[in-house]
């Protein structure tokens, strides 16, 4: 019999591919969901990607969520991730960007 779980963002999860034990818990949550894996942030703050197969549910808890629109590298500061965020939507739509040690300049 095989259960699927139909996972969610605020998961909390353990998995049986970590290899060393993080934290104390030995526990993370999920930030984002790609397909067949999620990316976790465990509770020492490693952040790493797992398949959803070898998760393990712990329960649910909403306040772990670290950013609604999380898109990349959750140790990055809020700005830059702003500003990635900002850059991958310009990128998609097809505007031309120069990147210059100053910032971001469009057109």
């Amino acid at each position: 019999m095989s259960f699927t779980h139909d996972w969610r963002i605020g998961d909390r999860v353990s998995s049986i591919a970590v290899r060393e034990s993080v934290a104390k818990t030995g526990l993370g949550t999920i930030q984002k969901i790609i397909l067949d894996k999620a990316l976790i942030v465990w509770d020492d703050g490693y952040q790493s990607e797992e398949y959803l197969k070898h998760l393990i549910l712990a329960g649910f808890d909403e306040s772990k969520v670290l950013s609604a629109e999380f898109t990349g590298n959750i140790t990055d500061s809020l700005n830059p991730l702003q500003e990635r965020t900002a850059v991958n939507a310009i990128l998609l739509s097809g505007l031309p960007l120069t990147l210059t040690n100053t910032g971001v300049s469009w057109g």
